[in-house]
C-alpha cells in the first residue's frame, strides 16, 4: 500500500489480515494473491484504476524459469494470534505473515519465479516474475497452501 506493506491469507473468497487490520483498497500500489501454481496481480496505474494479470504455470506456452529465494526483514520472531507471526529487526522494521515460525526457520525467504524469454536476437531476458511461497531458511515451504 501507499505506507505500508500488508501480508494476509485468502481464504474462503475473503481477504484476512492479522487481528483488526483492514485496509482501504485506494492505497493499494500493488497486490498480489499466489500459490504454487499460480499468482493475480493487480498493480494501480492511476487513481482508482487497476490493471491485472494472471499467470498460472500449468497453461499457456512452455518457458524457461528461474526460481529465487529472496530473504525476508526479520531476525527476531513474536507469536501473535494462533496462525500469524510477527517478525523484526533491531532497526525496527516488521513483518507480519500469517503462518507461524520459530526462530530455526529464520530467515524467511520469498520464493518468486522469474520467467525468460528471448528476444529477436536470441538474447534471454526477463519476462515476468510471479510470487511462488513463503519458505524458511532451508527453502521448506510455510504455510500459505
Amino acid at each position: 500500500m501507499d505506507y505500508r506493506v500488508a501480508i494476509g491469507k485468502y481464504e474462503d473468497g475473503k481477504l484476512i489480515l492479522p487481528g483488526e487490520e483492514t485496509f482501504d483498497p485506494q492505497y493499494i500500489q500493488k497486490m498480489r494473491v499466489f500459490c504454487e501454481d499460480k499468482e493475480l496481480f493487480l498493480w494501480r496505474k492511476e487513481e482508482s484504476i487497476f490493471s491485472w494479470r494472471e499467470r498460472i504455470d500449468t497453461e499457456g506456452n512452455e518457458q524457461d524459469v528461474i526460481d529465487a529465494w529472496q530473504p525476508l526483514w526479520g531476525t527476531k520472531i513474536e507469536n501473535l494470534e494462533p496462525g500469524w507471526t510477527k517478525t523484526t529487526e533491531n532497526r525496527g522494521t516488521s513483518l507480519v505473515v500469517p503462518f507461524g515460525l520459530k526462530e530455526e526457520n529464520l530467515p524467511i525467504r520469498l520464493l518468486t519465479r522469474n520467467y525468460i524469454d528471448y528476444n529477436d536476437n536470441f538474447q534471454a531476458g526477463y519476462v515476468d516474475c510471479r510470487f511462488v511461497a513463503f519458505t524458511d531458511r532451508d527453502k521448506n515451504i510455510l504455510g500459505g497452501k
